[in-house]
């Protein structure tokens, strides 16, 4: 019997799989390819596809996956030093580590040593690759915005004024965190700024989702039931039906059951 490696087509698997994103049938492919970059050894393509499976994971299904996925990344990466000579592979490492530590900071069930110990990993990653820094205080931003959003608003400026650009810039992005932090710490008039120019530049869908949720949840908090039904309507045109979103679906719940729980588009 012939015990050598069946051949190894990894741009194939990868132009099949840009074809099938958005589709269930996304999943078992890239498990499979995961599988034949490993049994052929190809360092590139077992790193490849392991960050496109947790892209997918992060935007489409449950991004809690994302975190053993970074893990076994990590360990690959580490394994070969060689590749970071190349930086979109080092590129591809930040997304994914930032992946897995937006997952953990949103699972309860996840110690906040796990979430630490991912961010430290990161800063390491910023500083060995030079870039990312401005990711890192986004997440500090993220992380304590309903603990502490004094402090939370203080890592915003930070990554406001830290140089260079983020590995995950989206500039409707930058706009939807400048309404949260702001509507969070009191600067209503400053928030709805934010929310102007992020209507002004175009926006993308997580941007628009994000902003949505803050006002809605702000404005059920403050039991201003006609404005939170105003954004209730915007964040389900963003379309809140995939495990992703199931937070944002919650918050339209929320707000139903303060209201009319019949009518509630469940």
């Amino acid at each position: 019997m012939d015990n050598e490696k069946e051949e190894f087509f990894g741009l194939l698997l990868r132009l099949e799989l840009e074809h099938l994103e958005d589709m269930p049938e996304y999943f078992p492919k890239v498990q499979s390819a995961i599988k034949q970059a490993d049994d052929a050894d190809d360092t590139y393509y077992r790193l490849y596809f392991r960050f496109a499976y947790a892209s997918e994971l992060m935007f489409h299904d449950d991004a809690a996956k994302s975190i053993p996925i970074a893990s076994e990344f990590s360990s690959i990466f580490e394994e070969h030093p060689e590749i970071a000579e190349d930086e979109t592979n080092c590129e591809m490492y930040l997304f994914v580590m930032l992946y897995a530590i937006e997952a953990a900071e949103n699972l309860p069930q996840i110690p906040l040593s796990q979430w630490e110990g991912l961010m430290e990993k990161y800063l390491e990653l910023t500083k060995r690759f030079n870039k990312g820094l401005r990711d890192y205080y986004m997440q500090k931003c993220s992380f304590y915005i309903d603990i502490d959003s004094k402090k939370s608003y203080d890592y915003y400026q930070k990554y406001l004024e830290t140089p260079g650009e983020p590995v995950t810039f989206c500039e409707a992005c930058d706009l939807s965190y400048g309404v949260m932090v702001n509507l969070k710490t009191g600067n209503y008039e400053k928030s709805k700024e934010y929310e102007q120019k992020l209507k002004n530049c175009g926006g993308c869908e997580s941007a628009t989702r994000r902003t949505a949720f803050t006002y809605l949840n702000y404005a059920i908090n403050n039991e201003d039931y006609k404005t939170a039904k105003r954004y209730a309507k915007d964040l389900i045109k963003t379309d809140i039906n995939e495990k992703s979103t199931l937070k944002y679906a919650g918050e339209v719940i929320r707000l139903f059951a303060h209201t009319n729980m019949n009518n509630a588009p469940v």
